[in-house]
């Protein structure tokens, strides 16, 4: 949102005069190429980007006034090729960062001592949630969930994006280790 022309707004809605304009907020479609998100397409999407295919999904940077927006992804597709989810900013000082965390969950066919579920929680900078379905210690598998909502904004050090959901993975070994990662 531009707030040299609109000024400080709500990122959600505007009041006109009894009318309101608002943002998605529901189910917003698929994502089948990589994507620049804005602040209006808030909602829900299913992730079906092609096996095999690099794509960044790329949530916009979070301003102070936008506090509360949130994304929700479904992986619909397998994917093996470097999918992901990341910050518009990652500057390693002052950039969007995530936090919160993910269960990893691993599937109980892989073996007796497999299917168990373990947090994963992001390092200090990550800026990027890797669903790859193949990568030793990620192995996002279709249905896995993640939700990202913008949480905190500063204007000198790291805003933040909180993180929730599941991460279904098909690895026996599969700690989720590499589920997130800083992007430089």
């Amino acid at each position: 949102m531009n707030d040299k022309i609109f000024g400080a707004v709500d990122a959600k809605s505007l009041n006109l005069q009894g009318g309101k304009l608002e943002g998605a907020g529901g189910v917003c479609g698929s994502i089948t190429a990589a994507k620049e998100l804005s602040i209006y397409e808030d909602g829900v999407w299913s992730i079906d980007v092609a096996d095999n295919a690099d794509a960044d999904i790329t949530l916009p940077p979070i301003t102070a006034n936008m506090i509360g927006i949130t994304y929700e992804f479904f992986l619909g597709t397998a994917n093996t090729g470097a999918l992901r989810i990341v910050t518009n900013d990652t500057d390693d000082t002052t950039g969007d960062i995530f936090t919160g965390s993910l269960l990893n969950i691993t599937n109980a066919a892989n073996g007796p001592t497999t299917g168990t579920v373990m947090a994963v929680v992001p390092g200090a900078d990550a800026s990027s949630i890797v669903l790859d379905e193949d990568l030793a210690n990620c192995a996002a598998q279709v249905g896995s969930y993640i939700k990202c909502t913008a949480h905190s904004f500063s204007s000198t050090g790291h805003s933040k994006w909180i993180v929730s959901g599941y991460i279904i993975n098909d690895t026996a070994a599969g700690t989720g280790a590499a589920i997130f990662a800083d992007v430089d």
